[in-house]
């Protein structure tokens, strides 16, 4: 695979392989693009990282742990299209299908089931949340040129976040806003993928934000 259309369909088709986002990410070096090989490459040293940390904590005492806790993130902040600041104030990961996935779920069947995830959400927080439409993976079967129809999957892990500015979105006599936004990414934890990210920053804050005040 030696263009860049070609490595961006193999992540498209298979994201969690790891061989072909490390010869994608020597492919930009040798292309002059250094900041975007680095990127990807940090990108599997955090997943690398997650996965040891998690195997580690296994294994060690659980008031050990409670003890010395986790270092406190730094707040996120996100700049708008439109210019607005914007900060991470809640965040709720989870795995989409649980544990593990018994063969390979109907199209239909996600479609039910991300919207069953925006009602439980939007009955929890009493308003409509955003919801950033997922793409589904085309499920194989044997070879990446025959593909199962109707059966795909879901990015792995579902994000629920809220998103609070120091700005109404409609009310004047209102000192805040807010959106609790729905996404799907294929890794736990922080940083937001970054495709996630240039669709919040897109987002109509003054149509869909909620105004509050204490």
């Amino acid at each position: 695979m030696n263009d860049e259309a070609g490595f961006l369909q193999a992540i498209a088709d298979q994201p969690g392989e790891r061989v072909t986002r490390l010869a994608y990410a020597d492919w930009l070096e040798e292309n002059g693009r250094s900041q975007e090989a680095e990127f990807l490459k940090a990108q599997l040293q955090i997943e690398e990282m997650s996965a040891r940390l998690i195997a580690l904590g296994g294994k060690l005492d659980t008031k050990w742990l409670a003890g010395i806790g986790n270092p406190a993130p730094e707040q996120m902040s996100l700049t708008l299209n439109s210019g607005r600041e914007i900060e991470l104030t809640g965040l709720n990961q989870r795995p989409v299908y649980g544990h593990f996935t018994l063969g390979a779920p109907r199209i239909t069947d996600n479609d039910r089931r991300v919207d069953n995830l925006v009602t439980a959400e939007q009955e929890r927080i009493g308003r409509a949340p955003y919801l950033i439409h997922p793409r589904q993976r085309p499920v194989e079967s044997g070879s990446p040129d025959r593909l199962i129809q109707g059966r795909a999957l879901l990015p792995g892990i579902v994000c629920v976040a809220t998103f609070t500015s120091f700005k109404p979105a409609r009310d004047e006599d209102l000192v805040y806003s807010e959106l609790d936004i729905i996404w799907f990414q294929y890794f736990p934890a922080l940083p937001i993928d970054p495709g996630v990210r240039e669709q919040i920053r897109a987002i109509d804050w003054n149509q869909h934000a909620h105004d509050f005040d204490w």
